[in-house]
């Protein structure tokens, strides 16, 4: 596996900081040896010093006192320098670390950004592929719709072409003759029911409508005969001589619902009738 370039800075900071750190405490020590060194020169001139009269100033004392202004001078130039060094350092320390932090910053923003562009294109490229899918599916069904109107529309031309096929291969059917409805009249004997056939055919007899010949068949009906003529004659008048009533008693219909008015008058007579007997005036101009 390869260092990325954000493993190696933060080596090379590691590295800095403890050469910074292994500069720092040989310099200590230095400084150290030093004032020991000084104290212990110091303290051997005060022994000296001690021993050679304060009054007299020999030679020695002279260069002693001359070599005290120098290491005075000295320390003093020492301390400045010391006090400079010290303060470039804390700024040269104080720029490094502004420094890194700009980095770090700087660094942190590119990451920031390529996470971000990277997002966008995964995004982009996301939608994009949606849209494609869609934009297929839509293709496809619209091509299926389509087929399957074509489909559609070619079967029906063929059925109707088959229709029209069928049509004309087969003859059209002649229609049947429509026979003419008798017209119902109301003194038409023949429509009465007697109850079944043989009283229908005797009460006919009788009146000369029905006729049977030696076989037993029915015979035509005669142009004039009878007790009432020809009642076969009277299909074939005219319609301005025939009745225009159809209503006739002798119909079992129009029998069954002249009884039921019968029946309906006959209790409505015996309600009038009670209602009278209660004493209350009933009429034609009052209600029941």
């Amino acid at each position: 596996m390869e260092d990325t370039p954000a493993q190696v800075v933060k080596v090379d900071k590691k590295e800095k900081k403890e050469k910074t750190e292994k500069k720092d405490k040989k310099e200590k020590k230095e400084k150290k040896e030093k004032k020991e060194k000084e104290k212990k020169e110091k303290k051997a001139k005060e022994e000296t010093a001690a021993v050679v009269p304060m009054d007299v100033d020999t030679e020695e004392v002279k260069e002693q006192k001359q070599e005290k202004k120098k290491e005075k001078k000295d320390k003093s130039e020492k301390a400045e320098k010391k006090e400079k060094k010290e303060k470039k350092e804390k700024k040269e320390k104080k720029e490094k670390k502004e420094k890194e932090a700009k980095n770090e910053k700087t660094e942190k923003a590119e990451k920031k950004e390529d996470k971000v562009e990277k997002s966008n294109k995964k995004e982009k490229s996301e939608k994009t592929e949606k849209k494609e899918k869609t934009e297929k599916k839509e293709k496809a069904e619209k091509k299926e719709k389509k087929e399957k109107k074509e489909k559609k529309e070619k079967e029906e031309k063929k059925e109707k072409k088959e229709k029209k096929e069928k049509k004309a291969s087969t003859p059209e059917p002649t229609p049947a003759p429509v026979v003419p409805a008798v017209e119902k009249r109301w003194n038409d004997w023949s429509q009465a029911d007697l109850g079944n056939e043989k009283q229908n055919d005797k009460f006919l007899r009788l009146l000369g409508a029905k006729k049977t010949t030696t076989d037993g068949a029915p015979a035509t009906p005669a142009k004039k005969g009878g007790l009432f003529g020809s009642l076969g004659s009277l299909a074939a008048a005219s319609p301005s001589s025939t009745h225009t009533n159809t209503d006739s008693a002798i119909d079992s219909m129009v029998g069954r619902k002249v009884t039921r008015d019968l029946e309906k008058q006959f209790k409505d007579g015996l309600k009038i009738r009670q209602q009278m007997k209660k004493g209350k005036s009933v009429g034609l101009g009052f209600g029941y």
